[in-house]
């Protein structure tokens, strides 16, 4: 394959692959992130609060490669995502101030900052790259499942104990007839 007439500064790799590669990393962090506030409510306040800043690195990184991939450089267009992140980053400042000054508890401060996390994402898929419509959808939805687990927990923990009270006595008695034989 004659490789003389390809520009030199387009990478071998499909822009997609990137994409791919940091939608997957957001959507992991997220659902690490629920999973963490579903187990420990109040500690996952710190970690929304980085995921803020580690999702604004991750979109102005993937923008930054797509801008390079199709050679497209625009100082307007780089400060416009600068800020739309820098405004995210400033208003989990603020809820982290409510928080400090008992406003706020830290879960429910870390799903307020999640649900600005959804709209910043989401935004962001609207001005600067389709791929993060999907994921600020996702964290939405992951907003919506985390405020009903934590109304609705104790409809979970009772048959979750139904079961274990089942389960051992079920297991009590195997092996009590085992011993009897």
């Amino acid at each position: 394959m004659d490789t003389s007439d390809k520009k030199p500064w387009i990478p071998l790799h499909h822009p997609w692959r990137w994409r791919l590669i940091v939608g997957g990393l957001m959507f992991l962090l997220a659902f690490i992130g629920v999973g963490l506030t579903v187990i420990q409510k109040e500690r996952s306040w710190d970690y929304w609060r980085l995921l803020s800043v580690l999702f604004a690195a991750l979109s102005l990184g993937l923008s930054a490669y797509l801008k390079h991939y199709k050679w497209q450089t625009s100082l307007v267009t780089v400060w416009h995502e600068i800020f739309h992140w820098l405004g995210l980053v400033l208003a989990i400042g603020l809820l982290s101030n409510m928080v400090y000054l008992g406003l706020l508890s830290p879960f429910a401060a870390s799903l307020q900052a999640l649900v600005l996390l959804a709209l910043a994402t989401f935004l962001a898929g609207v001005y600067i790259e389709k791929t993060f419509l999907f994921i600020g959808g996702l964290l939405g939805c992951f907003a919506l499942v985390l405020s009903y687990i934590s109304l609705y927990t104790y409809l979970l923990f009772i048959p979750l104990a139904l079961m274990f009270v089942f389960g051992f006595y079920w297991f009590i008695r195997k092996k009590s007839h085992e011993a009897s034989l």
